[in-house]
């Protein structure tokens, strides 16, 4: 009985600490950052697909509010794992009046981004994970 009970309680805890997020290292956050320097707000998407460096990448229309970033804030973006499905990811800068004003179906098909980003975990951790635009 006491030999059941420790391995249900030996079982328990290890499911305990394998169910702990990972812990944030130096060497590699949970999230890396973008932050707005341009002089208007903007909202972004991200691309696994590059080179193909069209909207039609992106897997799905951002959120409006979740892909916000007004003038001066910094937002997580993305996380480091991102970079074991394409070794250069993208991020396409669309200004939030465009963004709010326009189909997206035609924002795609018109590639009516204001910019692009390319970025690759290496150029990330040169960075220390925040990517300041522009």
């Amino acid at each position: 009985m006491k030999f059941l009970f420790g391995t249900v309680l030996i079982s328990i805890l290890a499911l305990l600490l394998l169910a702990c997020p990972k812990k944030e290292t130096e060497s590699e956050p949970t999230f890396f950052h973008l932050k707005n320097n341009s002089p208007f707000a903007f909202n972004y998407a991200i691309s696994f697909k590059y080179p193909d460096v069209t909207l039609k990448g992106v897997e799905a229309k951002p959120e409006t509010a979740a892909s916000l970033i007004n003038v001066g804030e910094t937002e997580a973006v993305g996380r480091p794992d991102m970079f074991s499905i394409n070794s250069t990811i993208q991020i396409f800068i669309i200004k939030s009046d465009s963004f709010n004003t326009k189909p997206w179906d035609t924002i795609v098909k018109k590639n009516q981004y204001f910019d692009r980003i390319e970025i690759t975990k290496d150029n990330l951790k040169s960075m220390n994970w925040l990517i300041n635009y522009p």
